[in-house]
């Protein structure tokens, strides 16, 4: 509990206009050509509050959040968990559900994370380019994700 309480409290990367140039544009596209495939309508949301994406159907209505993971390339993803950042936690318990989605460096495959994973896993504090001391992540195995190949 304690744990969780600390990460809550730690750092987070600042917002960089150009990872998000980088990464915002492709990482939405691939997102929407997987969900129309699978017969979808999906809209852009301009919130900041809110997810990437709305996904729904005559049946279904949730959120999408997506990012690439750039160190992955391919296919195989050369690491036992996925880690979704801490700050990504404001996505839970909004008034949709919320499916994470995160793609691999060419966005030809994603793991998907629906939102109810992330409660039960673990907080881990990952040093990394951004942020060196403080930053938390989920840490999810990649057991307990689907990995799909994304629509051309």
């Amino acid at each position: 509990m304690l744990k969780n309480a600390l990460a809550v409290m730690g750092k987070k990367k600042r917002f960089s206009r150009s990872l998000h140039t980088e990464n915002d544009t492709p990482a939405k596209a691939a997102a929407v050509r997987y969900w129309k495939a699978l017969g979808y309508n999906v809209y852009e949301n301009t919130n900041n509050n809110v997810p990437d994406l709305t996904i729904e159907t005559e049946n279904a209505r949730f959120y999408s959040e997506v990012e690439i993971k750039r160190i992955w390339t391919g296919e195989a993803f050369q690491y036992d968990t996925l880690q979704i950042p801490e700050r990504k936690r404001k996505y839970i318990g909004l008034d949709l559900p919320c499916t994470f989605m995160v793609f691999n460096n060419e966005q030809t495959h994603v793991f998907l994370c629906e939102g109810s994973t992330l409660i039960t896993a673990p907080l881990v504090e990952v040093p990394n380019r951004y942020v060196h001391e403080g930053e938390y992540f989920f840490q999810i195995p990649i057991t307990e994700l689907k990995l799909v190949k994304v629509p051309v």
